[in-house]
């Protein structure tokens, strides 16, 4: 059985979120749903490298928000043209960037 691999991953440090495409079907339609897998990397005390879900708030929390937020757009973006602007899109209704 192949692995099912992500169609974008957005990394920050050793913290990374990857998108994955589910098929599914929604109302009657075959629709394309995304999810976010975020984890972080990191190399124990033998030199092995390892993973884990949990992050430090003061040095990697930032990081885990910042890659959520670009997966989060991306996913958003991609559900758009895969999907079209019937399909409900949650509470997202405009994008405004505040600099």
């Amino acid at each position: 059985m192949e692995k099912n691999k992500p169609v974008k991953t957005f990394k920050a440090g050793g913290v990374k979120a990857s998108v994955f495409e589910n098929k599914a079907e929604y109302n009657g339609k075959q629709t394309t749903m995304y999810r976010v897998a975020l984890d972080k990397t990191y190399k124990d005390s033998n030199g092995n490298w390892k993973s884990t879900s949990s992050f430090n708030a003061t040095t990697e929390l930032n990081r885990a928000i910042l890659v959520l937020q670009k997966a989060y757009e991306f996913c958003v973006k991609l559900e758009e043209k895969t999907n079209g602007d019937n399909k409900d899109n949650g509470d997202v209704v405009e994008e405004e960037y505040i600099e």
